[in-house]
């Protein structure tokens, strides 16, 4: 129930009406003060004797008025502990529907909705070099097929899959906000956990960050933050744009449906990363994570299929997408909704910190 804060006014009108009932306390009651040293030793039993017991015949118009104050107080605290109630009720119908568990068709649709764009825009891209490297470049014989095709130099093509692995996401339509780097960094300096003091007992703590990102509670094993930059910038980055070169290499095509299977894994990574770093829906980052990493098995297999090479080198990349899945199904299972039972591992209506929206259409109303 809500805690009821009365106005200053209320409370010197209320010492001043005390002060004269006690002054003419000699005709309407008698205040007994009487000292409990058995159930309160520290405190002071105030005990009101009413004036009928004392003298019958006689009233008092300080008393009356006393009285009516009194009632009319009683009243509006009722008042307002009812008003309380309902507010209470409300709150607990908005967020009926996390507890139930609705599912939020409007993200889901967003979701796949981002997805179809980005691809889209990509296999535009991509199609255009292809019509523009025909048309500039002499032909060669490709290593695929020993067809004649006419192939960009091998580095241009490392240059354009580094910069569509680290972002791709500028062409995803939702908030792809990425984590602070700088959050990462003072994070890997510290030892363990963040602790601040609990709210029931301040004399222990309660675990509210992690050496990952410190917004959210994660598994004592994890890496420290700078850790992640690292492994996407100078390990995953530039394997993705060598092997995916020697596929575009042997292929003699930048939309090739090998390439445009790592296109694919990128979208559904950058849908997921909105889930889990923007919107912190981390029961549905569950389900995201293993999107992403059977995407990434299914580009590794279409990478062998065109080139063994590229194939076996992206292979490798698993063993941290595999490390990442574990590390994100035990985050979930770390931070329960309102810290009762597990998030839902699709997304659910009021879930999350922010809901789902096209960061390209600033003006779409939430």
């Amino acid at each position: 129930m809500a805690r009821v804060q009365l106005h200053p006014c209320f409370l010197v009108v209320g010492s001043l009406l005390i002060l004269a009932v006690t002054a003419s306390n000699t005709v309407a009651f008698q205040y007994v003060s009487t000292y409990n040293s058995k159930t309160a030793p520290r405190t002071k039993a105030n005990t009101i004797v009413p004036a009928t017991t004392l003298r019958p015949s006689t009233t008092s118009p300080f008393l009356n008025s006393y009285t009516a104050t009194r009632q009319k107080y009683l009243q509006q605290q009722a008042h307002y502990s009812r008003s309380s109630s309902l507010c209470a009720s409300a709150n607990d119908s908005s967020s009926s529907s996390i507890n139930n568990g609705e599912v939020d068709v409007d993200a889901l649709i967003k979701y796949h909705a981002s997805i179809v764009l980005q691809m889209g825009i990509l296999f535009s891209l991509l199609t255009g070099l292809d019509y523009a490297v025909s048309s500039l470049l002499p032909t060669t014989a490709t290593a695929a097929d020993d067809s004649i095709a006419a192939v960009a130099p091998f580095w241009a093509s490392c240059i354009l899959f580094y910069g569509l692995s680290l972002k791709s996401r500028t062409f995803n339509p939702l908030d792809n906000t990425r984590p602070d780097l700088g959050k990462a960094v003072t994070s890997s300096m510290d030892d363990g956990q963040d602790q601040e003091p609990s709210s029931s007992d301040p004399t222990t703590t309660t675990t509210t960050g992690s050496k990952g990102f410190g917004d959210r509670v994660m598994p004592s094993w994890t890496p420290p933050g700078i850790i992640f930059p690292i492994m996407w910038v100078l390990i995953i980055g530039p394997t993705r744009a060598y092997t995916a070169s020697l596929v575009y290499t042997s292929t003699g095509h930048f939309a090739d449906p090998a390439i445009l299977a790592l296109l694919f894994h990128l979208s559904v990574g950058d849908v997921w990363n909105t889930i889990n770093n923007t919107e912190k829906r981390f029961g549905a980052a569950v389900t995201g994570v293993v999107c992403v990493s059977l995407a990434n098995a299914n580009v590794t297999f279409q990478f062998y299929q065109a080139d063994q090479k590229a194939g076996m080198l992206l292979a490798a990349t698993m063993v941290w997408f595999t490390v990442a899945s574990a590390l994100i199904i035990q985050t979930w299972r770390l931070n329960p909704v309102d810290g009762e039972e597990l998030d839902k591992v699709y997304p659910v209506v009021g879930g999350g910190d922010v809901p789902t929206r096209f960061a390209w259409f600033a003006g779409e109303s939430d």
